[in-house]
């Protein structure tokens, strides 16, 4: 999926678009170095000098910023269904302690679920960083995880509360405090082969 990103005054130095791509285990134990053999044998009957054009970004990309994510919590999906035109939001995160990822799982993964439920949200996710190419690596983010909303079109939500009693309250102060996250970003899908 390629998704455009909102821009903001004073974000120059930010992406301006997202290509975001699942893989699955099989396609994990791809090397970087070999590749371009699967592309070739994906691309079977077309010459090599043709398939290595198609996958070029000379004079398209200026700079790639590679990061790869692992998913560490998660809603489930509500539908699979894109439209050019949709909206996604996503958070960086920094982890502080080591109860981050659970206090996700157990404070926030249900207010997630129960908006999907409502029918105001197709999925929730949080990912964890495991690697970023040499050019991203300079940035010298913080970021330790990303937290993905992918909002349904339903609209006039109702305005989200912080929940109400003791616990919850205890359980939702240590969920801000086990981690700093930046505003969200907005995106807009324009391509996509889902």
């Amino acid at each position: 999926m390629v998704w455009k990103r909102t821009p903001r005054e004073g974000d120059e130095n930010w992406a301006q678009y997202y290509v975001l791509i699942r893989r699955n285990a099989k396609q994990d134990k791809l090397q970087n170095d070999n590749w371009k053999d699967v592309a070739y044998s994906a691309f079977k009957g077309k010459s090599k000098k043709v398939v290595d054009k198609m996958l070029s970004t000379e004079g398209i990309v200026k700079e790639i910023r590679s990061r790869t994510y692992k998913v560490v919590a998660s809603t489930g999906w509500r539908g699979l269904e894109w439209e050019i035109g949709d909206k996604a939001y996503f958070h960086y995160m920094t982890q502080k302690n080591n109860d981050f990822v659970a206090y996700e799982n157990a404070v926030w993964k249900p207010i997630a679920q129960q908006r999907i439920l409502d029918g105001y949200l197709k999925y929730w996710g949080l990912s964890e960083l495991l690697d970023s190419n040499d050019v991203t690596k300079v940035l010298d983010s913080k970021a330790t995880h990303v937290a993905i909303n992918f909002p349904a079109k339903k609209k006039n939500e109702i305005q989200w509360k912080q929940p109400e009693g003791f616990l919850n309250q205890k359980a939702f102060e240590g969920l801000l405090e086990s981690r700093e996250m930046l505003d969200a970003e907005e995106l807009t899908l324009v391509y996509s082969t889902f």
